[in-house]
């Protein structure tokens, strides 16, 4: 290699190469710290390259006070100093103690600047791969190395386009590795010297680069919904989040977390449903993402229990807004769930809800046999609105009816509305004791063309066993999805439980 041959058009290509040559770690649980601020173009590159999360890791340079473009060392900003080979010795202490310290505040500037404030993802058992866009003295590499070395990661890579021999071997002697693009036999005495375009670097091009690109979402779940994450998980880009629920002998609950948040987006798969533990459990999780540096917060709940009780009725609780507010004091910034009870539920939530159909869902699952030649109804006209989109996904054709509440003295009657053919689908958000349910049935059977009844029902709670009676009536078969965890134990040949896990993959590619 010709000593005097620039190398790198620019670090985005410098940080490709080193890509390159990092394919190993691809799929591994690794981390970029690229060091501001040329290093974070060329961590950028390979992060992007390889998948990475990207973060940062700060080191100062310590110039000589006579000549500061004279490198006595470089301090990171815990606080680590190293020195060059010249050392600080003769140097005026209390004058070295200033200048560290005004470089930490340096140090602290640009965080806030950069990073908004949140702390560094911690290294602990992780690939930790510092990056810079080359090295001279290697003074601020060094420095970057016992940062993260506290942090006791698995393994410490470093990672730079280029490296004189001599330092080289220095950072070999404190790093598990190194990983050079060129260490030229002579050095050209600049980093520079290697780059056909080596422009300084502005604040402006850090944040943007940071702003850019996202880490990867976490996804926290509770036991009961393990069958849905495992599909989520699945989708590129997501990764597990772990935590522990403990509870002391005063039944207290405590939840600790086992994977670091700082800086990141993150998911929680879970239920505000009885019993009332999943509420505090929930609760407790998302306010402590939040205390740990959680950017955000999403809950991802299937099913949106107590959404039902938004009515403010005299002498009775109102449990929706409570639970809403509950929620958005924890921490949440929005609640993703599907076929939420009423639009009415988005106006009383005080955190924003994204309510998913699962019409979709239901008319590729179910069998086409099912739809041919059927009439869909709505039990009442807060359905049918329901009703008339599972109609148009599935292109039947024949009008919907709907049930009509009316009420005489304590009495509540249904009329019907519509003419219902020899096959009718009862399409519904909710499935508890079925009382509702075998009302509307009993009114199909008695209107004599309805010779066969199917039910949809999104979300099946299967409360006591007044349902079980729909299948004496003509009910040939009930669909319904797993946004329940105890909807899954109804499943049999009358009962057919289709996975939500579709929708939730959907929303978070969205």
């Amino acid at each position: 290699m010709s000593n005097g041959m620039r190398q790198f058009k620019n670090r985005t290509e410098a940080g490709e190469k080193l890509a390159e040559k990092l394919e190993r770690y691809k799929g591994q649980n690794a981390i970029v710290y690229a060091l501001p601020r040329g290093g974070v173009i060329t961590g950028a590159a390979i992060a992007k390259k390889l998948n990475f999360p990207l973060d940062l890791v700060f080191a100062r340079k310590i110039g000589h006070p006579l000549n500061p473009e004279f490198a006595l060392g470089a301090v990171s900003e815990g606080g680590h100093l190293v020195e060059t080979l010249s050392g600080v010795r003769g140097i005026d202490s209390e004058w070295l103690a200033r200048e560290i310290e005004i470089q930490k505040g340096e140090i602290r500037r640009r965080r806030e600047r950069y990073l908004r404030g949140p702390p560094s993802t911690s290294a602990q058992n992780k690939i930790a791969i510092i990056v810079d866009d080359g090295i001279a003295t290697g003074a601020t590499v060094l420095a970057a190395i016992e940062e993260i070395k506290a942090q006791n990661p698995a393994k410490l890579v470093v990672a730079v386009p280029v490296s004189p021999p001599d330092t080289a071997q220095l950072i070999r002697d404190k790093a598990d590795e190194l990983v050079a693009v060129i260490i030229p036999d002579l050095f050209l005495g600049a980093v520079g010297a290697y780059y056909e375009n080596f422009d300084q670097v502005s604040d402006e091009e850090v944040i943007e680069i940071m702003n850019e690109i996202p880490s990867d979402p976490l996804i926290f779940t509770f036991p009961e919904f393990k069958y849905l994450a495992s599909e989520i998980e699945k989708l590129e880009g997501v990764s597990q989040g772990r935590f522990a629920t403990r509870r002391f002998k005063n039944e207290e609950i405590e939840i600790e977390l086992q994977s670091d948040v700082g800086g990141q987006s993150c998911l929680i798969l879970g239920s505000v449903a009885p019993p009332a533990d999943r509420l505090i459990e929930l609760s407790m999780l998302a306010h402590t993402l939040r205390k740990e540096g959680a950017t955000e917060v999403i809950g991802m709940m299937p099913y949106l229990a107590y959404s039902r009780q938004d009515k403010n009725e005299p002498m009775k609780s109102m449990a929706t807004p409570l639970i809403s507010e509950i929620l958005r004091v924890a921490g949440f910034n929005e609640i993703a769930t599907i076929d939420v009870h009423s639009d009415y539920d988005e106006y009383v939530f005080t955190v924003p809800i994204a309510s998913m159909s699962p019409a979709q869902l239901f008319a590729k699952e179910i069998d086409k046999e099912v739809f041919e030649g059927a009439t869909i109804v709505a039990p009442d006209e807060g359905a049918i609105e329901r009703a008339e989109y599972l109609k148009n996904v599935t292109r039947i054709k024949r009008p919907s009816a709907y049930f009509k509440k009316r009420r005489s003295g304590q009495e509540v009657e249904s009329a019907l509305h519509g003419e219902v053919g020899p096959k009718a689908i009862i399409v519904d958000d909710i499935l508890d004791t079925g009382k509702t349910m075998v009302t509307t049935v009993d009114a199909l059977v008695n209107n004599e063309g309805v010779k066969e009844i199917y039910v949809i029902v999104t979300h099946g709670l299967f409360t006591g066993t007044l349902w079980e009676t729909l299948f004496d009536l003509k009910v040939k078969k009930i669909f319904t999805t797993d946004s329940i965890p105890e909807a899954r134990q109804k499943a049999s040949d009358r009962i057919e439980v289709i996975s939500v896990a579709p929708l939730l993959r959907d929303y978070l590619r969205e």
